[in-house]
């Protein structure tokens, strides 16, 4: 993760550039992974939810 965001850093600056607005989810997602590696973080399937498909849902 840390070496994701030194690719965004500005060398001489030493800050995120203003163009660089993806790094963020980058971030978050390097953030994700590692959790789920360490065992932090699961994914659960839910049998409760209600499933239907996307013709059938409402939209108002």
């Amino acid at each position: 993760m840390e070496e994701v965001l030194l690719l965004g850093l500005k060398d001489k600056q030493g800050y995120l550039s203003f163009w660089n607005d993806n790094i963020f989810y980058t971030l978050r997602g390097c953030i994700l992974m590692e959790l789920a590696l360490r065992g932090r973080i699961a994914m659960t399937k839910d049998s409760n939810r209600r499933k239907c498909p996307l013709s059938d849902r409402i939209i108002e």
